[in-house]
């Protein structure tokens, strides 16, 4: 399966806090292709939020950094929850798609008022990575 827009599926007025898929590994049975054409392992994408939600939760506007290479701050992921097959059966759960969903708290204003205009929709993880062909990792 290929790529799609991940839209953001909750937003809190009071809380400024967004919510949605951060990432879907799998939709149907079957890995998603991103646009950059790479595909993620769920269980890799758990331990890359485990090291994100304990280090970081920095969440930056359309992948700006500063010059030190770190995301320029628009606030932070506050929630992240993997949703894995054994998390799904585990909780009852059914649905299609694998993957983390996260709440952000907008704390910039701009930000905010961005994505309350509908004019930032979707999430990106924007994450650094070692890429390995599909061939070798299997």
């Amino acid at each position: 399966m290929t790529g799609q827009a991940l839209q953001v599926v909750k937003i809190s007025e009071e809380l400024r806090l967004v919510f949605g898929w951060a990432n879907v590994t799998v939709m149907d049975g079957e890995e998603v292709v991103d646009t950059q054409n790479d595909v993620m392992d769920s269980q890799v994408l758990v331990k890359a939020f485990m090291d994100f939600m304990s280090n970081s939760r920095v969440g930056g506007v359309m992948h700006l950094r500063d010059e030190a290479g770190n995301p320029v701050g628009a606030g932070e992921v506050v929630f992240a929850f993997p949703f894995t097959p054994d998390i799904k059966k585990a909780l009852g759960i059914e649905m299609p798609a694998e993957g983390v969903v996260i709440g952000f708290r907008a704390d910039d204003d701009s930000v905010w008022k961005a994505v309350k205009d509908g004019k930032l929709q979707a999430f990106s993880i924007g994450g650094k990575a070692v890429r390995t062909p599909v061939e070798e990792a299997a």
